[in-house]
């Protein structure tokens, strides 16, 4: 499958990036700095920007079959919320213009799906990262998720607590009731990411995810 894919030189994004040329998924990649990619850089079709810049979008999904964005705001440091915001818009308008229906994405464990209750262990990471932590973050991804479910596309967006490293499982927890564990492992969550490529199961959901222990 031919994927465009935003946030490929993040954490998420390498880990994810070697699993899917390993799979054998053609890649397109927006990145600034293309030396970044390592040894895939002579593996994917490259489009050079970032995601504010709507042209550069419009390439990357031209022609591709679905997106996958691991991109988002910075965890340190201020940012511009209405300029993340808009690219989240600029991308959902790219997607159609190019009449992309897939889109698979990230947000945080906290952040609202429009219409739906919170569970109670959502709730009380939403009340400490809303009111201690990053304010910023969750107004920026409830937007996100806002304009992504309305968005009329083929929609799934993870909602993952602490993404880390080292622990992988090789199961994943998902549920939209709440939260069933506190971390999820980047390996876990790529497998889960590219797993969604090839099943329905979770089409215009946004499940909150984490490692598991097999049985």
């Amino acid at each position: 499958m031919e994927i465009a894919l935003l946030g490929s030189t993040g954490f998420v994004g390498t880990t994810l990036l070697k699993k899917a040329l390993a799979q054998g998924h053609q890649l397109k990649v927006l990145v600034r700095s293309p030396e970044k990619l390592g040894d895939a850089k002579d593996k994917v079709k490259i489009v050079r920007g970032d995601m504010f810049d709507f042209a550069a979008l419009a390439s990357l999904v031209s022609g591709v079959e679905a997106v996958i964005s691991v991109a988002g705001p910075p965890m340190n440091g201020k940012f511009d919320v209405e300029k993340h915001a808009r690219a989240t818009e600029d991308l959902v308008y790219a997607m159609k213009n190019a009449k992309v229906t897939r889109l698979i994405t990230i947000t945080g464990a906290a952040a609202e799906v429009p219409g739906q209750k919170l569970g109670f262990k959502q709730s009380l990471l939403r009340f400490v990262l809303g009111t201690f932590v990053r304010p910023d973050v969750i107004k920026v991804k409830d937007m996100e998720l806002k304009t992504i479910a309305a968005s009329g596309l083929n929609w799934t967006v993870l909602r993952p607590p602490l993404i880390g490293s080292g622990k992988p499982t090789g199961n994943v927890a998902a549920s939209e009731a709440d939260m069933t564990g506190m971390k999820i492992d980047v390996e876990d969550i790529a497998d889960f990411i590219l797993s969604l490529l090839k099943t329905d199961a979770w089409d215009r959901k946004a499940p909150i995810v984490s490692s598991q222990k097999g049985n």
